[in-house]
Order: structure tokens, then C-alpha cells, then sequence
């Protein structure tokens, strides 16, 4: 799924409980032509990478965002099974292992999916076998005004990644 936001009525976006599975690049958000706060809402959204992929081409992130914010990821489970948890020297390249959220210049949230009004039912977020579970960075400034979007991780567990979350130089994020 590629969306470029270019117009404020093509700002919302919302997923819910359903399956992205073996592609290089799950969900790709980008500014285009319009500045401003964007809405994703992705809500118990299985992001899914298994031995069935079907390219070649190296598996790049689940969800890869650039200059956008107000994305938000409830209770999704990020899950890059094509490795199975083997850490040999060889495989040890980072890269080669994938992003579960990749955002540059982005504002995003992953939070709990809450099942009833008093969330006494909920599900967390989940990221597995990946080189980063997230990679935040500010990336090269698009103007002079360009600001960092800062992000939230809150209730999530991460599983056999490389590195759980990377902060590259964004500041006012709460982890």
C-alpha cells in the first residue's frame, strides 16, 4: 500500500484487523505537495513476512514513513519470520533483516488496541526478527521550517530484533 497525501480531503487513512503479508515494503506514507499532520489509523493490523515471500528482493519495512505525522498503530504485530530467529555472522548485516516502522521526519504512535471502552480487554504491539523494531531519524530537512515529528512507543514488546528502537536525533519522544 503506497499512499501520498497531496489534498486535505485524502488525509485519512484506516486499516483494522487485517493481514499485510510478504511485501517488500508493507505500507509507504508520504507527504506530497501538502504540508500538515496526516491521520493513519492502522488497528490490530498483522504486518507479516514469512518463508513464502515471494521475490528476490530483500524485505525493506512493514510500515515506511517519510514527513508525515498523526500515524497511529494500535495493537499491530510487526513480524519478520523469514529468519527464524538464526543469528549467524553472515545474516548479521542490519539491513537484511528489516524495519518494522522506518520514519523519517514522521510523527507515530503504537499503542494498545482496547477491546471495550475501559480497555479492560487489550492487545499490545509485537515486533519480531527484525534488524530494528523502529528506526526514527531526522533525515535531510525538506526547508527551512522543517521540523522533527516526534513518536511514541508505549505497551509494545519487542522479540529477537537486532535493535528494538533507534533513535537517530529525534527529540521530545516518549518511549
Amino acid at each position: 500500500i503506497m499512499i501520498f497525501w497531496n489534498t486535505p480531503c485524502m488525509r485519512m487513512v484506516n486499516c483494522r484487523d487485517m493481514t499485510i503479508k510478504n511485501c517488500e515494503t508493507g505500507v509507504k506514507l508520504t507527504r506530497y505537495e501538502y504540508s500538515g499532520d496526516n491521520v493513519a489509523d492502522f488497528t490490530r493490523v498483522a504486518f507479516l513476512n514469512d518463508n513464502d515471500y515471494p521475490t528476490n528482493g530483500a524485505f525493506y519495512a512493514f510500515a515506511d514513513l517519510e514527513y508525515v505525522g498523526g500515524v497511529i498503530f494500535r495493537g499491530c504485530s510487526f513480524i519478520n519470520g523469514q529468519s527464524d530467529g538464526d543469528y549467524d555472522d553472515q545474516n548479521l548485516n542490519i539491513e537484511n533483516w528489516g524495519y518494522g516502522i522506518r520514519a523519517n521526519r514522521s510523527g507515530f504512535s503504537v499503542r494498545l488496541a482496547c477491546d471495550d471502552i475501559f480497555c479492560n480487554s487489550f492487545e499490545e504491539s509485537l515486533f519480531r526478527g527484525l534488524g530494528y523494531g523502529v528506526y526514527a531519524f531526522t533525515g535531510t530537512p525538506g526547508g527551512a521550517n522543517e521540523q522533527p515529528y516526534p513518536y511514541e512507543v508505549s505497551k509494545a514488546t519487542f522479540e529477537n530484533c537486532l535493535v528494538g528502537i533507534r533513535n537517530a536525533s529525534v527529540e521530545g519522544s516518549k518511549i
